[in-house]
C-alpha cells in the first residue's frame, strides 16, 4: 500500500520556524539516511531487522532507554523506579499527562499503567511469537505462559497496575538488569485498545497509535519515509539533535554518501577494503561493535587444561590481530566477552598476546617447550568461517608452544550435543569455539548466564568460586557505579585469574559517518538517532556546489 500521511499541526509548526527572523539559528536539523529495503514490521515485539528496529526506536518509547553516550540506562516513559530489599519486586512510576496519538496528531487515549501491563503480557504470549521473548523470562510467569501448550491466563504474568501511574513487576530472581531489559523494543508499551484481541492492522502507519520522540510525516516505501520530532513528547530536547529524519531510496548508496546526500551509511564487510583505499572515506570509517563475541572456551576440569597456567599460556599465544585481518570488515579484537560499550569508558584488559609469557606459563605448568603435553582437541562447528578461525588459533598454539593440536569440525547439531555437561569427560574436547550474543545492554547477560557455576550454559564445567559470589552480588546491586565495579572484578576473575575463556573478537558493523554528525551507536537494539547531533551549517556548506 502506498499512502501519504501528513500532520497539519506539524506543518504549522515548521512554517512558524521558517517565518521567524532567527531562521539561520532555527533551521531544522535534518538527518538523511538511505532506504535500503522495507521494514518488516512496526510492532516492537516482533522487530528484529535493522530498519524495523530503527523505526520502532523512533516512534515507540520504552519505560527506560539505553544511552550509548554514557553506557547507562536512563528513564524514558518511567520517571523513576525502585527495587524491593530482595531485588525481586520492581516498582515503576510513569510520566503523567501523556496521550496516545494517531497519525494526525490527535489524542486517542491517556497513557497508563494498564498499557504497560497489557503490552508485557502480550509479549509473553506464545501467540505473539516475539523473537526475543527470552529476555522477558526474568518476569515471574512469563516463561510458563510462553512455554504452555494450553490456553493460558495472561494474568499469571507477574506485572500489575497499582494505579494509573504505577506498575509493579515480580521477578524470578534478583534483577538489577530489569531496567535494561525494559529498554528493549519487545518491552515497549503499546495502547491496550490497539493490541486488543481481534484488532488487526494496528501496526500500519495509517492506524498507528504511539508515544515516542518522532512521528511519521510521509510513508511512501520503497521511495521515502519521513519522520518529524514529536513536539508533545516530554523528553528534554538536546541541542542539534534531529528535528526531521528522512529515508530515501538509493540505487548506489556509497556514491550518494560521497555526494553528501546521506549522513551515515552501514557498509557490508566486503566493501571495507575498497573504502580503506580512499583517503577521505577512510577517515570517516569506523567499526561499531555488535552484541556478539566469538571466543574459545576450555573444559576446565579436563587435563591438561584443568591447570590455570596452561589456559593462560594458550590465551597468551593468540594474536587477535591476525584473526581480525582474516575478515577486516566485520571484526574488532576483543579483550572481554561483553562489548566494550557496556563497560563505559574503557574495556577491561584480558590476557595479552605475549609469546614469551605464554612459553613461561606452559613451562611453569610442567610442560617446558611443550614436552609431555598431550594432543589438544579444539572443537568447532563445521562452518567455513569457524573452521578458518580454529585453524588459525591451532597454528598459533603449535608455533608458539610446540604442542600438537587437532581441529575437530562437527555438524551444528553434534556440536551443540558435544558441549552438553552430561557428556563423559573423555569424549569432550579440551577447547572449543563459541559465540555469545545478547540483545540486553547489561553485563548480567554476559557474565552470569554463560559462566555461573550453576547456570545451564556452564559448558566450561566450572566449579563454584569467588567469581560466582561476585556476579550474584551484582544481581541485586542498585548503585550503578558499585555494580560496574563488581562486573569489572568478575571479568578479571573469569578472564585472567581463572582464564576459563579467551575472547577473540567482537562482531562489528562497518559504518561511514559524515564529519558533521556526532553520536554513538549502541551494540544492540538498533540505531537510535534521537541523541545524534548534527552541525547543519557544516552540512549545508558541504552540500553547496
Amino acid at each position: 500500500m502506498r499512502s501519504l500521511v501528513r500532520h497539519a499541526w506539524l506543518v504549522a509548526l515548521l512554517l512558524l520556524v521558517h517565518c521567524t527572523p532567527l531562521q539561520r539559528e532555527t533551521t531544522p536539523a535534518t538527518l538523511d539516511l538511505p532506504l535500503l529495503g522495507l521494514p518488516a514490521t512496526l510492532d516492537p515485539a516482533l522487530a528484529q531487522d535493522d530498519l524495523s528496529l530503527l523505526l520502532v526506536n523512533l516512534v515507540h518509547a520504552g519505560l527506560t532507554r539505553y544511552d550509548p553516550e554514557t553506557a547507562t540506562i536512563v528513564p524514558d516513559l518511567a520517571t523513576e523506579w525502585r527495587a524491593s530489599t530482595n531485588g525481586r519486586i520492581y516498582t515503576f512510576r510513569l510520566q503523567t499527562g501523556l496521550q496516545w496519538r494517531d497519525v494526525q496528531g490527535n489524542p486517542v487515549a491517556s497513557f497508563s499503567a494498564d498499557d504497560v501491563v497489557a503490552s508485557l503480557r502480550r509479549a509473553c504470549a506464545p501467540s505473539t511469537r516475539a523473537p526475543f521473548v527470552e529476555a522477558l523470562f526474568i518476569i515471574e510467569g512469563c516463561r510458563d505462559v510462553y512455554e504452555s501448550q494450553d490456553i493460558v491466563d495472561l494474568a499469571s504474568v507477574g506485572v500489575r497496575a497499582l494505579d494509573p501511574q504505577t506498575v509493579e513487576i515480580d521477578l524470578v530472581r534478583p534483577g538489577a538488569d530489569l531496567p535494561a531489559v525494559l529498554s528493549l523494543p519487545i518491552a515497549r508499551p503499546l495502547p491496550q485498545n490497539a493490541i486488543a484481541a481481534g484488532n488487526v492492522g494496528w501496526q500500519s502507519p495509517e492506524r498507528l497509535q504511539s508515544i515516542g520522540p518522532y512521528v511519521f510525516t510521509a510513508w511512501l516505501p520503497p521511495d521515502t519515509i519521513s519522520l518529524t520530532r514529536n513536539p508533545t513528547y516530554p523528553a528534554e530536547r538536546q541541542p542539534r539533535t534531529p528535528d526531521i529524519i528522512n529515508f530515501s531510496l538509493t540505487t548506489d548508496a556509497l556514491a550518494d554518501y560521497r555526494a553528501g546526500l546521506f549522513d551515515r551509511l552501514a557498509l557490508p564487510a566486503e566493501a571495507v577494503p575498497a573504502v580503506q583505499t580512499d583517503d577521505t572515506l577512510r577517515e570517516q570509517l569506523s567499526l561499531v561493535e555488535q552484541s556478539c563475541t566469538v571466543g574459545i572456551g576450555f573444559t576446565t576440569v579436563k587435563p591438561p587444561v584443568d591447570r590455570v597456567r596452561v589456559r593462560r599460556a594458550l590465551a597468551a599465544a593468540i594474536d587477535r590481530s591476525l584473526l581480525v585481518r582474516q575478515s577486516p570488515g566485520d571484526r574488532v579484537a576483543a579483550s572481554s566477552l561483553a562489548p566494550a560499550a557496556l563497560f563505559g569508558a574503557t574495556e577491561p584488559t584480558g590476557v595479552a598476546y605475549d609469546t614469551a609469557q605464554a612459553r613461561t606459563w606452559l613451562a611453569q605448568a610442567g610442560y617446558p617447550r611443550g614436552l609431555g603435553f598431550p594432543t589438544l582437541q579444539l572443537a568447532t562447528p563445521d562452518i567455513p568461517e569457524w573452521v578458518d578461525v580454529a585453524n588459525a588459533v591451532a597454528s598459533m598454539w603449535r608455533t608458539t608452544l610446540d604442542i600438537t593440536v587437532n581441529v575437530v569440525p562437527l555438524p551444528a547439531d553434534e556440536y551443540e550435543a558435544h558441549l552438553d555437561r552430561t557428556i563423559p569427560l573423555p569424549e569432550i574436547a579440551h577447547a572449543w569455539l563459541f559465540e555469545w550474543c545478547s540483545p540486553v545492554p547489561d553485563l548480567h547477560e554476559w557474565y552470569y548466564a554463560p559462566f555461573h557455576c550453576e547456570a545451564s550454559q556452564n559448558h566450561w564445567r566450572r566449579l563454584c568460586g569467588e567469581f560466582d559470589d561476585v556476579v550474584e552480588s551484582a544481581m541485586n546491586e542498585q548503585d550503578p557505579t558499585a555494580r560496574m565495579d563488581l562486573y569489572r572484578q568478575a571479568h578479571t576473575l573469569i578472564t585472567v585469574e581463572e582464564a576459563a575463556h579467551v575472547p577473540l573478537f567482537h562482531r562489528a558493523q562497518a559504518l561511514l559517518t559524515q564529519p558533521w554528525v556526532r553520536g554513538r551507536i549502541a551494540p544492540a537494539g538498533g540505531w537510535n538517532p534521537r541523541t545524534w547531533q548534527l552541525d547543519m551549517r557544516a552540512k549545508q556548506k558541504a552540500r553547496t556546489p
